[in-house]
């Protein structure tokens, strides 16, 4: 029994972002004429979190130009996907350190920052985000590994925070990881 299936009138099935009409088609049979043609339609959306997020702060879906994924328009010091991944408006300043750092007297330091949750946006609509404190002691062949304790943290829009000892073994360097599921 013959059949096809069109996606607005194509039969390439759609990879972009959008909404599309999809007809389903089963052709008569001509051998058994007991059978007519029967076509159904119904309506495809595929949701791009990141496409959403460029139109809410940009006014367009489109990856170019300022909304591009690797732009900085704005000069905060991430490109729009990180600003995305961390829950930062691209367009404003930055006044908080995504990852802060403060003496806490004796040779003892204090890493903290705010694990913010993905929230109810535009572009984040079923997504969580997720955070890990990583860190190395060599920068020239840098080999980041999560602080144990300190990896897979679901931001729920609560402060974290390390403490550590600046006096103790080698020199330590560390960044802030976070994605979205």
């Amino acid at each position: 029994m013959p059949y096809s299936i069109t996606y607005n009138g194509s039969q390439n099935a759609p990879n972009a972002a959008g909404n599309y009409s999809v007809v389903g088609t089963i052709s008569a049979d001509t051998v058994n004429s007991n059978w007519n043609s029967v076509s159904t339609t119904s309506s495809l959306t595929i949701y791009d979190p990141v496409s959403s997020w460029r139109q809410s702060t940009y006014g367009t879906s489109s990856n170019s130009g300022n909304a591009s994924d690797t732009a900085s328009p704005y000069g905060i010091g991430l490109n729009n996907l990180q600003a995305y991944t961390f829950g930062v408006d691209p367009t404003q300043p930055v006044t908080v350190p995504l990852l802060s750092i403060s003496n806490s007297g004796s040779n003892a330091l204090t890493l903290s920052f705010l694990a913010r949750a993905a929230g109810p946006g535009p572009g984040y609509s079923g997504l969580t985000r997720y955070y890990n404190l990583e860190a190395t002691t060599n920068l020239t062949n840098a080999s980041w590994a999560p602080v144990s304790g300190y990896s897979n943290i679901l931001g729920s829009n609560q402060i974290i925070s390390l403490s550590t000892n600046a006096s103790i073994g080698p020199k330590w360097f560390y960044r802030l990881k976070a994605w979205l599921k």
